[in-house]
């Protein structure tokens, strides 16, 4: 599958009983902005990952592409940096923008 951006983090804490004993176990999720594609089509969403994985983990500016096929399925291959920014974004957008517009206007008459 294929995950990427970061979304804030979040805690859960879960109470069990172990021996007669009161235990308390602290599960560290980040709810994550993820998207997966395979044959048998696209997913995207925001999904609680554990925090301990490479997703999990993501900062606020990186990116993060990770593959799972069958050989690599207990441990993927994973290709993590650091993303675009908010600037070049937007540049990106507004370029995407202007393409638009000018593919929408119909052609000027010959002078």
């Amino acid at each position: 599958g294929m995950n990427w951006l970061f979304t804030p983090k979040m805690r859960r804490t879960l109470s069990g009983f172990a021996h007669g004993w009161s235990t308390e176990i602290e599960i560290k999720t980040a709810s994550q902005y993820v998207g997966r594609f395979s044959p048998e089509g696209i997913e995207v969403g925001v999904e609680p990952v554990p925090g301990d994985t490479a997703l999990g983990q993501l900062g606020a500016q990186e990116n993060l592409f990770e593959v799972t096929t069958d050989r690599y399925a207990a441990v993927p291959l994973v290709v993590r940096g650091p993303g675009a920014g908010p600037s070049v974004t937007a540049a990106g957008v507004l370029a995407d923008v202007l393409t638009a517009v000018r593919e929408a206007r119909p052609p000027s008459p010959p002078a």
